[in-house]
């Protein structure tokens, strides 16, 4: 905890999004015992997973009406949706004669479906996405905070104006109606107030767990009080204490922060139920008592928060701080900066730089850093990046892809018409490494920016150039002798990461996943044609990627699925053995 402290000073997203947790707590706190009260919880869950419809409309209009539309965010959609879905539940609420379940349940998997399919249909990697889903605490903007303090507003209003009313209806709807209120227009602005709270605690859990804030802290302060203002007091509370303190409980561990918010507010609610029931039975603690909520915070939190991890990103070493993205880049800037540089590689072996997003402390770690080198990789793309780019780090950013003329990321049924084309980085081609002859580029720009930030070991940095380009020399011609004979062939590999090492081997690169989408029945008939053509027998895949969707495609073409990783940390000798993977798919 006190390592989250000091390091909002290195790292402004820490702050911001402790900002945008408490503003949130006051939006779930003040509408989740209404929720409760009223057994609406199903009819709010609805709400908000159908705002992923917004979303995926909104990227879709955006990829569609480009540049026109780029003012457009995500998180417009989703409110969008969310207003429309509590509207329309509202309505048939109170004049369909169907089951509510049943119409709740159809509202719920349409909206969806309907925003998945439009993400699936609009080109390109979509790293964001993956934090409106499950949400992403550690990129909230000072423009997320606004949007979200705004919210917070209108709803704090609405309920300071309606509150009597809803109260009414909550308890008891029939006596509310003799009262001469309003049910159906109290019930539509509740679901609207539900939508907005959803669209607030997007950035903090996301949309599969929002629910859990808007009813999980309100049913364990129901435990403790019936008065409706003290429920609501105790509510954002809860709330607030939950969306702080167990982030700052897993920074520096591999722990998601939005999984302990959830997590820990599950575990307040058993408490707090067999604390009652254990009460219940025992009688021995004066009904109405509120020093249970702080036995509970003692049991759950307390003993946490001294064992805060730190995850070691930079390997214990000592000298220039040094942030790459993945450990080819580690690779090339430790055999140009050895042993003077200090690494950070933010991304993990295993974990996919498609939908990777980068924890608390890994932002913090790479904003420590003197040079960052980027590759344009897709988890180089999101708000995080953003915050690197906007000054608020003294770091200097440099790009590796400068110098290099880029290629297109092609399909499968593409040619080669792009090779050596000079493209926009949006749509290039990231994987620089791969080539021999752009490593080189690459090892020259390392070394230079290198010499200009650390001047006294140019010397070391010359001299391991000198090293490495000989090393890159000698790869070059191994794999020349290895793939020599099967230039002008196909092969065929998953995801399309291997087109710069294709080109500088005369091989030609047929794509079965385009842009993170996987291909439909109509593509899948094509490949199986062409691959039969090709004689190719043989689907390359690589470890970041899930197996099943790959191990499905090659079953439906009767081919074989071997692994080949693009991002191997040893990235000369990758090379190679990768060379002797496509020879022997080829005997």
């Amino acid at each position: 905890m006190i390592r989250f402290i000091q390091d909002m000073a290195v790292n402004p997203l820490l702050l911001t999004g402790l900002c945008g947790g408490v503003l949130a707590a006051f939006a779930c706190g003040s509408i989740g015992p209404y929720v409760i009260t009223r057994r609406i919880v199903f009819m709010s869950g609805a709400v908000a997973h159908t705002a992923l419809g917004g979303v995926g409309a909104v990227v879709f209009l955006r990829h569609l009406f480009s540049p026109t539309l780029d003012w457009l965010e995500p998180m417009h959609g989703a409110l969008a949706a969310a207003m429309l879905a509590a509207v329309v539940i509202g309505a048939l609420q109170q004049h369909s004669k169907e089951r509510m379940d049943t119409l709740i349940g159809a509202i719920w998997v349409i909206g969806m479906a309907f925003g998945l399919m439009l993400i699936k249909y609009t080109p390109g990697y979509h790293v964001e996405l993956f934090s409106y889903l499950f949400g992403n605490i550690a990129i909230v903007s000072v423009q997320d905070i606004i949007f979200i303090a705004v919210l917070d507003a209108v709803i704090l209003v609405f309920l300071l104006i309606f509150h009597k009313r809803l109260i009414a209806v909550c308890i008891d709807e029939e006596y509310a109606r003799l009262q001469g209120i309003s049910v159906m227009r109290t019930n539509l602005v509740l679901l609207v107030l539900v939508a907005l709270a959803t669209v607030v605690l997007i950035r903090v859990v996301g949309l599969i767990l929002v629910i859990a804030l808007i009813s999980l802290p309100a049913a364990t302060a129901s435990h403790f009080t019936r008065r409706m203002p003290m429920m609501i007091a105790l509510s954002i509370f809860l709330c607030v204490i939950l969306t702080t303190l167990p982030r700052m409980a897993v920074y520096g561990t591999r722990l998601s922060p939005e999984s302990a918010i959830v997590l820990c507010s599950g575990a307040v609610y058993l408490a707090a139920l067999v604390f009652f029931r254990v009460r219940s039975r025992l009688s021995r603690v004066r009904s109405g008592s509120m020093s249970a909520p702080v036995i509970i915070f003692a049991l759950f939190f307390l003993p946490s928060l001294p064992g805060c991890g730190e995850s070691d990103l930079t390997g214990g070493k000592t000298g220039i701080r040094v942030a790459v993205s993945s450990a080819p880049q580690a690779f090339i800037v430790n055999s140009i900066g050895k042993p003077h540089v200090e690494l950070t590689t933010v991304l993990r072996p295993g974990e996919n730089p498609q939908t990777f997003q980068p924890a608390d402390q890994q932002i913090t770690e790479i904003m420590r850093a003197k040079v960052y080198f980027k590759t344009g990789i897709p988890m180089e793309e999101g708000k995080w990046a953003s915050v690197l780019c906007s000054g608020q780090s003294a770091m200097r950013i440099v790009d590796l892809r400068e110098g290099i003329s880029l290629r297109r990321i092609e399909a499968a049924d593409h040619q080669h018409e792009t090779q050596g084309c000079e493209c926009t980085a949006a749509g290039a081609d990231p994987h620089i490494w791969l080539s021999p002859s752009l490593l080189e580029i690459q090892a020259r720009t390392v070394a230079g920016v290198l010499c200009e930030v650390d001047p006294e070991h140019s010397l070391d940095y010359r001299s391991n150039l000198d090293l490495f380009l000989s090393e890159l020399v000698r790869t070059h011609d191994r794999i020349c002798k290895i793939l020599g004979p099967y230039r002008g062939k196909s092969v065929y590999v998953y995801h399309p990461a291997w087109g710069y090492f294709f080109d500088d081997y005369g091989i030609k690169q047929a794509a079965i996943e385009i842009e993170g989408k996987e291909p439909s029945d109509e593509e899948l008939s094509r490949l199986q044609k062409k691959m039969r053509s090709d004689g190719a027998k043989v689907i390359f895949v690589q470890p970041q990627v899930s197996a099943s969707p790959a191990g499905a495609v090659a079953r439906a073409l009767g081919a074989e699925v071997r692994l080949i990783d693009p991002l191997a940390g040893d990235v000369t000798a990758n090379l190679v053995t990768v060379a002797r993977a496509i020879r022997d798919s080829f005997e």
